[in-house]
């Protein structure tokens, strides 16, 4: 039994390019005449995003775009570099990571990985994980740590395992001209709570789905499914 991961966290190339496009500022706040890099929470909140800010895939993307267009470290010296996109410009798996998965209490196979579709030229798109059909062991045998009595692998804790993006180009650090700073307002810690955060086509779309199923009340409770 294996798995085949096609998979990636955000859903078109449109969302990734806005989402990169919008970290790829020097935001900066100023605090007691001083200006500092803005937190990754601040800029979301300033954009009126907050909803966002709780995914998985939107601050990473942000941040990653952030980091280059204000350097850590350098509020003395404020310091950036250029970003682009790689040719070609797609979503690619960068690396499958399953340290800590263990079969009878032995590290995984190398041969469990096996990336196609583009893999030959670095941009792979396919990745079909688990034993070969010659392999006597079962995906199902696979637990975290090599503790006995460790919890069995799931797919979605396969699927967490997945670091997906785009190939990207940096270039040399070069000091942020003053008037570059994108300046906005400061925001406590933890401000953003996430679980209650919302956008008003998520809370449509919900209910929608509770008139469905208000309609259709013998399909409640029937999703369901296997992996392999």
């Amino acid at each position: 039994m294996h798995l085949l991961f096609m998979v990636h966290p955000i859903n078109g190339l449109d969302d990734l390019i806005y989402v990169v496009h919008f970290g790829s500022f020097p935001y900066a706040v100023s605090e007691g005449g001083r200006r500092r890099r803005a937190r990754i929470e601040e800029i979301f909140d300033n954009a009126g995003a907050r909803y966002l800010f709780c995914r998985n895939a939107d601050p990473a993307a942000a941040n990653g775009a952030y980091n280059q267009a204000f350097l850590s470290g350098t509020e003395g010296n404020p310091r950036a570099r250029k970003l682009a996109f790689a040719d070609p410009l797609g979503m690619y798996i960068r690396a499958v990571s399953t340290d800590d998965l263990f079969l009878n209490g032995n590290p995984l196979p190398d041969s469990w990985n096996r990336l196609s579709r583009g893999s030959a030229n670095g941009t792979p798109q396919r990745l079909e994980f688990g034993p070969d059909d010659n392999d006597p062991a079962f995906l199902d045998e696979v637990t975290i740590t090599r503790n006995p009595g460790a919890p069995k692998v799931t797919g979605f804790q396969l699927a967490k395992r997945i670091e997906v993006g785009p190939l990207v180009v940096v270039g040399t650090e070069e000091p942020i001209p003053p008037g570059a700073f994108n300046d906005i307002p400061s925001v406590a810690e933890g401000t953003i709570t996430c679980g209650l955060e919302t956008d008003d086509r998520c809370q449509r779309i919900a209910d929608f789905k509770t008139a469905f199923d208000n309609r259709t009340p013998a399909r409640r409770g029937t999703r369901g499914g296997r992996v392999g």
